[in-house]
């Protein structure tokens, strides 16, 4: 049985993901974990059903609950380890349509729970949950975590400038934290999709094709920045003062090199992941800053940082980790993060066009039911054919060649096969796009 991906369960409401699963992940987590787990969800009109049977398995094997309701995941992660839990559970599917939902598992330190999937899956495989007694229930105790959230970043950043900042939190949990942190924090705060409907106005993912009504706020109100989240808040997207949407890539780039330039490190690390543009590297290339590549997916990035002792740590989808702040992925501190950019000065317009420009195209490919295995080693011998300088084959296939990779992996969330090319250029980068389907078709013609 295999539920979980690279972020957690995820999987269309009502038959991939539903209540009698979310009860049955509750009884595991109950009854392979010793002590309190702190459980929120995201705004989903699904959400409340399936909270509801978390915490039903969770109390049946007599552990505690911290029910904080409505909360972004980061919230939950922070929380938790104010309340002392062991663990952790949010349900969430993060960016992914209104139809799908899940649920994501935390350690006590607020990282995404890697180890107890894999027993999570077995128990419910087995059915070997523990057993439930009348007299040992455990209790439910409802408590705001949205506070906790909002003081620890208070605690440990300041801003002394007053910006107007057009806000879009897509009506997801973000709502509930992000515009009163940064009313409170001095800003002009203008708001849009802030009341957590459960209905999404724009696509979740704060990408540019769904921005545009963010864009149109900044020029229109004269804000001085645009911040957009996701459904659950882990992940943000930014607008420039000029109302431009920054490049998922280019954001990373900048906030990476702050990051260096704030450290007391003299050869500071960052960390990404193999889906990251060769314009971080080429960037950073002045702040004697070591990059390393990780597998896609905030686990393997907190481990990376964890084990590389980094500064800083970011998807090219908007997840960004601060390891001085916490290791919980948390788009409402990277919001605070920019504004403290332009506290220091930066003009985001301006910075941007430092950035390395490359040119990059993906691609998905619909691949349910598929031999990933056979399918690896036959695209492995397709790709012995080219020349090349890298092979980087940690998650999927990453092949480096100069100023330019393709990147061949299966989707952690979705039942997809990705393919990510980067060139210097438009043209090389669909010739590279090209030859990387070709690839993948003629592979596909061999299973």
């Amino acid at each position: 049985m295999k539920l979980f991906g690279t972020s957690g369960i995820r999987g269309f409401y009502g038959t991939e993901v539903n209540e009698d699963l979310a009860l049955n992940v509750g009884k595991a987590m109950g009854t392979l974990l010793d002590g309190p787990v702190t459980v929120g969800m995201d705004s989903r009109s699904s959400g409340k059903g399936l909270r509801h049977a978390l915490i039903a398995g969770i109390i049946s094997q007599g552990n505690d609950v911290y029910d904080v309701g409505l909360a972004p995941t980061p919230t939950v992660g922070i929380a938790l380890q104010s309340f002392g839990c062991c663990a952790g559970a949010v349900i969430t599917a993060s960016h992914n349509p209104p139809e799908y939902n899940g649920i994501k598992v935390w350690d006590q330190k607020g990282v995404a729970y890697h180890s107890l999937e894999a027993e999570i899956e077995r128990v419910i495989d087995e059915s070997s949950y523990g057993p439930s007694s009348w007299d040992g229930q455990g209790r439910i105790l409802s408590e705001s975590a949205s506070e906790i959230h909002i003081s620890r970043i208070e605690e440990t950043i300041s801003l002394e400038h007053e910006f107007r900042v057009a806000l879009d939190c897509g009506c997801g949990a973000g709502s509930v934290v992000s515009p009163y942190l940064l009313e409170r924090m001095g800003m002009n705060v203008v708001s849009l999709n802030c009341q957590p409907s459960g209905r999404f106005p724009r696509g979740l993912e704060p990408s540019c094709e769904n921005l545009s009504a963010l864009s149109h706020a900044v020029r229109s109100y004269d804000c001085d920045i645009g911040i957009a989240h996701d459904g659950d808040a882990d992940r943000i997207g930014a607008v420039d003062e000029k109302g431009e949407f920054i490049d998922y890539d280019v954001l990373l780039a900048l906030m990476a090199r702050y990051e260096c330039e704030q450290s007391s490190s003299t050869n500071p690390v960052i960390v990404s992941t193999v889906d990251s543009s060769l314009s971080l590297d080429m960037y950073l290339s002045d702040c004697n800053a070591s990059v390393y590549r990780t597998k896609v997916g905030d686990v393997a990035l907190a481990q990376d940082i964890v084990k590389r002792d980094a500064v800083f740590g970011g998807e090219p989808s908007g997840t960004w980790i601060f390891p001085s702040h916490w290791l919980t992925p948390d788009g409402i501190l990277a919001a605070v993060k920019l504004l403290s950019m332009k506290d220091d000065g930066y003009v985001l317009a301006e910075e941007r066009e430092n950035v390395p420009s490359f040119s990059t195209l993906r691609k998905k490919i619909p691949l349910a039911r598929i031999d990933r295995d056979r399918f690896r080693s036959l695209l492995l011998e397709e790709l012995a054919t080219e020349e090349y300088e890298s092979l980087l084959t940690i998650d999927g296939i990453r092949v480096e060649y100069a100023d330019a990779w393709a990147l061949y992996r299966f989707s952690g969330t979705e039942p997809l096969f990705r393919i990510t090319v980067e060139a210097r250029s438009a043209d090389e980068a669909r010739m590279l796009m090209e030859q990387a389907t070709n690839h993948v078709e003629g592979v596909l013609r061999k299973l």
